[in-house]
């Protein structure tokens, strides 16, 4: 635990905390320069009127930070569940993708199968057709034939 003496409105105070040294007198300095600018604007007041005008304008700032928390708080949950809601969306569209291409990768085996079945279909045809060729020269021999004799 910290002891330190901090000075505000001309007078000494003691402060305990367990927070260091030199947080201990920011939060000091802040409180005296509240106290100073209120004595600055009215020199009538008395020293507990410008405490309570000090702890006043203390806590209107707390409660407008507090408030600034709430709506960036509010707003961080927002944009976390739009990241959220858009890293789902491009999961999903990932998914799409990787399916579309696992189904262009099929169709592009078996395009190279039917394209090897086509050029195997042209040389049966090509094969069949000089067979055919041989059958009607070996028909003109027989029949040139069968006429000679």
């Amino acid at each position: 635990m910290n002891i330190v003496t901090i000075k505000i409105n001309g007078y000494e105070y003691n402060l305990k905390g367990d927070e260091n040294e030199e947080y201990l007198h920011k939060v000091a300095s802040y409180v005296n320069k509240k106290f100073s600018a209120i004595k600055q604007n009215n020199t009538k007041l008395s020293v507990s009127a410008i405490g309570a005008l000090a702890s006043l304008n203390i806590a209107d700032e707390l409660f407008k930070v507090e408030e600034k928390i709430a709506l960036n708080t509010e707003g961080y949950n927002k944009l976390m569940e739009e990241n959220e809601a858009l890293f789902n969306k491009g999961k999903e569209e990932n998914n799409k993708e990787k399916a579309l291409v696992e189904e262009n990768e099929r169709l592009l085996s078996e395009i190279k199968e039917l394209k090897f079945q086509l050029q195997s279909s042209k040389f049966r045809i090509i094969d069949l057709q000089n067979k055919l060729i041989d059958g009607q020269v070996d028909l003109a021999k027989i029949k040139k034939f069968r006429k000679g004799v």
